[in-house]
């Protein structure tokens, strides 16, 4: 049987699964080079040639056809700088090619040097059906001498492995990090520490997580077990197995540049590559944190820790939220409790700590906005001196976290999140300082493109005398918020298959509405009764100025006379669900497109809440259909004599 070691020699460097070459489409130009897979965020190009001479041509990159085509995306050459023009390449230099905002290198189907000005495509290597390489995870140490025992382990790349849960008490002399093949023994190779140093460890660990690079020339291809081993007795205190895993499965290491290690005492880390990233310092009462991100007037930035031990959950976390606001253009940030997955009514779902009873322990200390990006300096307490531990959680030590990107309400409370967390994720908030972020781009001069509001959907009361009401995905700002001019939740009323339609009635006429958006109170994400109101926003139950508002329609009143939903206003919950989940509204060309990716799906039995409305002479020309419990779900009625 060949071992791992006798393969070693004739591996080379690993640059990621070749997809293939140029092919120099207009010979004029040519385009040569190797292309590489590196993962599923990298691509590289390995001895580019291009002689520079057509004007405007870039690396680009398509998701659908055989051939490039002018439906693409721009890469920059360079991390964390705009794209240009590409200039003369002599085959001496290679390219490392990120890909921006959530394209993923499984998603691509092409490569191309492509000039946009006159639309031809200069060479291209087809990149459909290439497999991607992957992080592996594996099981770390069982319980070893001197009390070695750890959480799973993530091989991140072909040289680095992440080991969750580290302890072990650095009471071993001669003590080191090894990798070898066989057992454990004094032929292994050392593995410098997670500060890069190549002392003894002489220090203990307790529940750590800890990232380390195997030395030069060595890759998890090579190596068959990991170890602490102590050299002066010969002794293996404890080790795991690495497992055979195909060459071309883990991520070339060439993609994952080695942390900086911070001066400064400052941590950070990329949430999500080329939009938001996270710096923190640790004080003795106090986190320092500074949020900044590639987002647009109106957008919420937020982070935190997980509501599980155990995972990253949004249930039950603990975040901060911070935002320019429009209005005044200032920062904000509250400290956020998310007790439920719905929005926020003072008594559930993601609210400040504050409409919960408790305190926000959250200070804004400064602001930069320039060239496209957001910066918000916040000062966060730490639990001991919070005094809200009911909805507090420690920022210290070894953390599941949270964060999410997405609209602010006109309230200054969040909507559902447009980016979340993907997967579990874990920050050590106490580690050696190092600086694991990649610089954000730069805002080019190129126009935003407008996004499209689609035509106003109508439903005339004359010939429909019956209304369905259901939930569904609010369409972003071609859909609700380009219809109403307000920040949806993400979720809101479609009435006979059609986004808030506008209803225009008829006075003297009986309409029946049928409803199924939830009988549940306890369930409050998906409890959303329909009442009648002369209030554009809804949610009566939130409202601190409820006699200001008319109630037409879809309430009683109770015994302690407060207004309720009636019966016929709560049913049986429906909802229309994406088919495929990673087509935005924003992509579509018109609202039929965007419905046909839709499912409607009904929890089982369907009992319909049913009640009746009949507009007369009294009642006001334009009105709304609202729920209930939840503000920014519904729209217009409109009221007419003919």
């Amino acid at each position: 049987m060949t071992s791992k070691s006798e393969n070693k020699a004739s591996e080379g460097i690993y640059y990621g699964n070749f997809a293939g070459k140029f092919e120099d489409s207009v010979a004029s130009h040519d385009v040569a080079g190797n292309v590489y897979i590196m993962d599923k965020k990298t691509l590289f190009v390995k001895g580019f040639v291009y002689d520079g001479q057509a004007p405007g041509a870039v690396m680009w990159v398509g998701t659908s056809g055989t051939r490039p085509s002018g439906n693409g995306v721009a890469l920059s050459i360079s991390p964390g700088a705009a794209v240009e023009p590409l200039e003369k390449f002599d085959g001496t230099r290679d390219l490392t090619l990120s890909l921006p905002g959530n394209l993923e290198a499984g998603q691509l189907a092409w490569l191309s040097v492509w000039c946009d000005l006159f639309t031809v495509d200069f060479g291209h290597v087809l990149l459909a059906n290439m497999l991607v390489p992957e992080p592996v995870t594996i099981s770390g140490f069982a319980f070893g001498a001197h009390n070695i025992m750890s959480g799973p382990v993530t091989l991140k790349n072909e040289k680095t492995l992440i080991i969750e849960d580290f302890s072990y008490d650095g009471n071993g002399p001669g003590a080191y990090f090894t990798v070898g093949v066989g057992r454990p023994s004094v032929r292994g190779y050392k593995v410098p520490d997670e500060n890069g140093s190549d002392k003894a460890l002489d220090q203990p660990y307790e529940g750590t997580t800890i990232e380390l690079t195997l030395p030069d020339g060595v890759t998890f291809h090579d190596v068959e077990y990991f170890s602490i081993y102590c050299f002066p007795f010969r002794a293996d205190f404890g080790h795991f197995a690495i497992p055979e895993i195909p060459r071309g499965n883990l991520p070339s290491s060439l993609a994952t540049p080695k942390p900086k290690k911070s001066s400064s005492g400052v941590n950070c880390e990329t949430m999500l590559p080329d939009v938001f990233n996270v710096a923190w310092l640790t004080r003795p009462d106090a986190i320092h944190m500074i949020f900044t991100g590639r987002i647009e007037p109106g957008t919420y930035m937020a982070f935190g820790v997980s509501g599980s031990q155990h995972a990253t959950s949004m249930l039950n976390a603990d975040a901060t939220v911070a935002w320019i606001d429009t209005q005044s253009n200032l920062p904000r940030a509250e400290d956020y409790f998310l007790r439920d997955y719905a929005q926020c009514t003072g008594v559930s779902g993601a609210c400040p700590d504050t409409q919960f009873g408790g305190t926000n322990d959250v200070i804004v200390q400064g602001f930069k906005i320039a060239n496209g990006t957001t910066g918000i300096y916040v000062i966060r307490k730490l639990l001991s001196e919070t005094g809200d531990n009911k909805h507090d959680k420690a920022h210290t030590g070894v953390k599941n976290i949270v964060w999410a990107i997405g609209p602010i309400n006109n309230d200054g409370i969040v909507s559902k999140h447009s980016h979340t967390i993907q997967g579990i994720v874990r920050l050590d908030f106490e580690r050696t300082p190092v600086i694991n972020c990649n610089e954000l781009p730069q805002t080019t001069d190129e126009p935003k493109q407008e996004v499209q509001v689609w035509p106003p959907r109508i439903l005339s009361g004359i010939p429909t005398r019956q209304f369905h009401f259901t939930m569904g995905p609010s369409g972003g700002k071609p859909g609700y918020t380009g219809t109403t001019g307000q920040v949806s939740w993400g979720i809101a009323y479609w009435v006979n298959g059609l986004l808030i339609p506008k209803l225009v009635l008829k006075r003297g006429e009986t309409y029946i509405f049928i409803i199924e958006t939830g009988n549940n109170p306890s369930h409050t994400a998906s409890y959303h009764p329909v009442y009648i109101t002369s209030d554009p926003i809804g949610g009566f139950i939130q409202n601190t100025e409820q006699e200001r508002q008319s109630l037409l329609g879809g309430v009683y009143y109770g015994i302690d006379g407060n207004q309720m939903p009636s019966e016929g206003a709560t049913g049986s919950f429906c909802e229309y669900t994406p088919i495929d989940t990673s087509l935005r509204a924003e992509d579509t060309a018109s609202f039929e497109e965007y419905k046909a990716n839709q499912l409607l799906q009904c929890e089982e039995p369907r009992v319909p809440g049913v009640f009746q409305w009949r507009p007369d002479a009294r009642t006001p020309q334009t009105l709304y259909y609202q729920c209930f419990q939840h503000r920014y779900l519904g729209w217009k009625i409109e009221i007419s004599d003919e």
